[in-house]
């Protein structure tokens, strides 16, 4: 297939690999995460343009030690990047951390990480800092795969979606106040969190 081409729908798909919708909806997610389709609500997924720099993202991901290497990451730089953000966001930028934020917390279970994403990538932004959002852009495919490895673990876990929820909105809340040592604690909490279930979930595939 070729550049916005359109994708088969999920029961022609199930038809011809002879799988269940699950796994079809998995895979879509999958290829979602890794920048190689788009999907549209209500029109289906289509191919996105091939970049090569995709390529390289994809790498971190080859093995369970790379996973746990992108959350180590994300624990090193996204509580300073939640600290600069409430001592340099501005109006705006709240808005849109609370739009991504309501978005976040009414998301299905299939769109949940990219909603997600979408709002870590709004505090990111809210730093006002181009160096840190081009750090971030660029293990941007490396961070979307881990967190769809993350909403995948705590699919069936309502306990865990409302604790997620509940993170979310109180790193929110100490960024609107301009608190920037509770944001920061508070998404080094909430990745702790992430790396505890994710690993959780890589020990129970062995």
């Amino acid at each position: 297939m070729k550049y916005g081409d359109k994708l088969p729908s999920v029961r022609e798909l199930c038809h011809r690999f002879g799988v269940g919708r699950t796994a079809v909806r998995d895979a879509i997610t999958t290829l979602k995460g890794k920048g190689l389709v788009t999907v549209r609500r209500g029109e289906g997924a289509f191919v996105n343009r091939f970049d090569a720099s995709d390529l390289l993202n994809d790498l971190w991901l080859v093995n369970r030690e790379e996973i746990r290497e992108v959350l180590q990451v994300r624990k090193i730089l996204e509580p300073g990047v939640a600290e600069a953000a409430a001592e340099n966001r501005n109006a705006t930028d709240l808005s849109e951390l609370k739009e991504r934020l309501i978005e976040m917390e009414s998301a299905d279970n299939e769109s949940a990480w990219e909603a997600d994403y979408r709002f870590h990538m709004a505090i990111v932004k809210a730093t006002r800092n181009q160096v840190l959002t081009r750090l971030m852009e660029t293990v941007s495919n490396a961070t979307q795969n881990v967190m769809c490895e993350f909403h995948r673990s705590i699919l069936e876990n309502p306990r865990q979606t409302l604790e997620v929820s509940g993170q979310h909105r109180r790193i929110y809340e100490a960024i609107q106040a301009a608190d920037g040592s509770s944001a920061r604690r508070l998404m080094l909490e909430h990745l702790m969190f992430v790396d505890h279930v994710v690993r959780d979930r890589l020990c129970g595939q062995d």
